[in-house]
């Protein structure tokens, strides 16, 4: 298999991507899918809720790659901090007056923010204009003076600062104020400020700060002779330093399985500071191009992480789930979003918090969407805790609630997903749903892990069960992993769709640590007729008794050939050395196909991964995934199949069409068609190892044997429709390159003295 699209280049490609594994990377960055602007937002209002509530609460807010801003209360501006930081340190500008030779002609006041567009907000205090736009390196500020203010002398701009951040008392210059923390690592820059009038004249300003306030002066004699309007402008931005220490986490991605161009959505997060979390989604091109920016919530008023997302066929609405925490008091609640596929917009989806009990608190959420004819609800999982203080109780609950696409609220009551409430007999935790169920009335699979408490010790186990189309649960929940062994089993993640299903999950002795000794996968099948999963023996994907440090495996379910599936995974997360990233393609029992690197380096981590499904071009599994190099970029690609795998004509026809799917090892439904041949008669396909060039003689001219004989020949007579078709399981353990070569034959009295006519042959070759 092979990864394409934007990944990374340079002399690290030859190291993550060796000539042993089939894996190979197209060189460059495409925009869309990587770099700083997958932070950057334009001036925006929250998402509409089920209240408006978000809406009102939310203000007005822009971000960039080292910044974000708000407006609502006055002009704040936020620096990029990270995980180092405990908590932000915005400063806060308020202007207060404007005076002319040392005369104030006009107060500050407190007009509502005016957005113009995506990129600036002003204030109209009626003698001058306060706007602020939004620039990559910050925000530019500026005082815009349609007239006059009047009187004589030097024109002075008074603006009071708030903020921790502490800058050196400094008398009047054309100079920067530059802002630190408490340790003296500079923060945040108020940049020179000039005045430009209407003519392109141009002049330094003045900046003079005493702790408190700034006061930005223009010299009278510039005034005297200037055209106006004339502008005032300043730049705020971050100081330039090494941004590592916010690295994207919490990524997802799906693909809408819709007619037109294929369309992802990609969510992701980064800690903006310790105790801020920001969340955005981006709607691309399959390339990971074109990229539009759809939610974005940075609002540092509460943090809103762990997110999901999804599809909803019906509704024609990617779907996305959110973990909202919020500080006054510190509790956490399940945020969901609904946007339309084609909506172009930022935040014009629809969105709700979802009620729960008084006294508790919800995250870890997850969503499972539907496929075209299963209706228009998601279904939504997540854990709560009977606590305030955002504190993991020894007794977690999993929950499972539909909710609406277009209203985004809840269309069903919340249920437990066990049939035995959690009490204080087990600790459930990180439930899991499978991203999309098949139509209707079809199922959601859903896992978690879990604990029982009177057995000490007790290790976690994986628990699944599935809930049908309205919401309720329609089996008991069935134990997977190896439920026996004593070591714990946690983390589950689950893909499929037509009955069958695979789960990941990590294994190790170690329960207070997230990574494990290996990463387990185990593949089950679950008819909506039965009762119970047929479920078959797990399998390692990966193991490493001296390094223990597996984590956080995703998987993708390919709905095309039913048979395959792809796994990502992560090794070390910063605290055991520097975090790899791996990828694997499986066959339907779990068996690996092929493997490889997604990412290593031997001085950045990599972070989050996720992986979903598309059809295109022979199928492939687009990935994205966070690393904490400069600039937080995240990364976007995908894991193709073998170009060796492929199917192509030879020999003479004299009649029909002969076609097959495409060849992959491990396909459980490589299928060999005709078509074109007479309705209702008698037709078999001749399978051989090698080709051969054999005519059928004078009774049937023009027609050959294209395979060499003896062949294994299966009996399927044609259809109505003159077509017919025949379905082999191929083996995962094919050598790679092999081939088989196939032919049809069929029964057509029309067409020769014989009554017989041959397709060509078709060479597969399998990998």
């Amino acid at each position: 298999m092979m990864l394409t699209g934007a990944i990374r280049c340079g002399a690290a490609c030859a190291v993550v991507f060796s000539a042993s594994v089939s894996l190979a990377q197209n060189a460059g960055q495409q925009a869309g899918g990587t770099g700083t602007d997958a932070f950057v937002v334009g001036v925006h209002e929250g998402p509409v809720t089920s209240r408006n509530r978000d809406r009102d609460i939310y203000g007005t807010w822009a971000a960039g790659a080292t910044y974000k801003a708000s407006f609502h209360d006055g002009f704040t501006f936020y620096p990029l901090l990270g995980t180092a930081y405990p908590h932000n340190l915005p400063l806060h500008w308020a202007t207060t007056a404007v005076s002319v030779g040392g005369e104030t002609v006009a107060h500050g006041s407190s007009p509502r923010p005016r957005r113009v567009n995506a990129q600036r907000v002003e204030f109209d205090h009626g003698h001058f204009l306060e706007a602020y736009d939004v620039r990559p390196a910050g925000i530019e500020q500026s005082f815009v003076f349609e007239r006059s203010p009047g009187g004589t002398g030097d024109l002075v701009v008074t603006g009071r600062i708030a903020t921790e951040l502490v800058a050196a008392p400094i008398a009047a210059g054309h100079q920067e104020l530059l802002f630190r923390d408490l340790t003296g690592a500079a923060i945040l820059r108020y940049g020179r400020a000039f005045a430009i009038d209407a003519a392109g004249r141009r002049t330094d300003v003045t900046t003079a700060w005493n702790g408190q306030q700034v006061e930005l002066r223009i010299d009278h004699g510039f005034l005297a002779e200037a055209t106006y309007p004339v502008t005032l402008d300043p730049l705020i931005a971050r100081v330039n330093l090494d941004t590592s220490t916010a690295p994207v986490q919490d990524v997802d991605v799906i693909r809408a399985p819709a007619a037109g161009s294929s369309k992802l959505m990609t969510v992701y997060s980064r800690v903006f500071a310790g105790n801020d979390v920001d969340s955005y989604a981006r709607v691309t091109d399959a390339a990971f191009g074109s990229a539009v920016m759809v939610f974005s919530d940075v609002n540092a008023s509460w943090s809103t992480k762990g997110g999901r997302c999804t599809w909803v066929g019906d509704a024609q609405r990617f779907a996305a789930v959110f973990e909202r925490e919020s500080f006054a008091p510190t509790t956490s609640s399940i945020l969901t979003y609904f946007h339309l596929r084609d909506d172009t917009g930022l935040n014009t989806g629809s969105s709700s918090i979802l009620a729960k009990p008084a006294g508790t608190t919800a995250r870890n959420p997850d969503i499972g969407g539907r496929r075209a004819g299963g209706g228009q609800n998601a279904f939504v999982v997540y854990q709560t805790d009977p606590t305030t203080t955002q504190q993991n109780t020894v007794n977690t609950e999993v929950w499972g609630v539909l909710v609406d696409a277009p209203t985004a609220g809840a269309a069903s009551t919340p249920t437990t997903l066990d049939w035995f409430a959690a009490g204080t007999t087990y600790d459930r935790e990180h439930p899991t749903v499978v991203k999309l169920s098949d139509g209707q009335p079809g199922f959601w699979i859903v896992a978690w892990h879990e604990l029982f408490r009177p057995s000490t010790p007790d290790d976690w186990d994986v628990n699944v069960t599935r809930v049908r189309f309205d919401g309720q649960k329609m089996a008991q929940r069935y134990r997977l992993g190896l439920g026996a062994h004593p070591w714990n089993k946690r983390f589950p993640k689950l893909a499929g769709g037509n009955d069958r299903f695979m789960l990941t999950l990590t294994f190790g002795p170690n329960s207070a640590d997230p990574t494990a000794q290996e990463v387990h996968v185990q593949r089950f099948d679950w008819p909506d007729s039965e009762w119970d999963p047929i479920l078959q023996p797990p399998q390692i994907l990966a193991a490493d008794a001296q390094t223990p440090d597996f984590a956080f495996p995703k998987i993708a379910f390919d709905s095309t050939t039913r048979s395959h599936w792809a796994v990502t995974y992560q090794r070390g997360l910063g605290t055991n050395g520097p975090g790899d990233l791996f990828v694997a393609r499986l066959g339907p029992a779990g068996g690996i196909l092929e493997s490889g690197a997604l990412f290593t380096s031997p001085t950045a981590i990599g972070g989050a991964t996720a992986i979903t499904f598309a059809p295109e071009n022979g199928g492939s599994f687009p990935i994205v995934y966070g690393t904490d190099e400069p600039g937080e970029p995240l990364f976007g690609t995908a894991l193709l199949y073998p170009p060796g795998a492929q199917n192509s004509l030879y020999g003479t026809s004299c009649g029909g069409q002969i076609d097959a799917t495409s060849p992959y090892a491990g396909s459980s439904f490589f299928t060999v068609s005709l078509t074109g041949a007479q309705p209702n008669l008698p037709a078999a396909l001749a399978v051989s190892g090698s080709p051969w060039n054999l005519s059928l003689g004078p009774a049937a001219p023009g027609c050959f044997v294209n395979v060499a004989l003896p062949a294994i020949t299966v009996n399927a007579p044609t259809g109505s429709l003159g077509t017919a078709d025949v379905t082999i399981a191929i083996p995962e353990s094919l050598p790679t390159g092999f081939q088989f070569y196939f032919q049809w034959f069929y029964i057509d009295p029309t067409a020769n003295a014989a009554g017989v006519s041959a397709t060509s042959g078709l060479r597969s070759q399998y990998q």
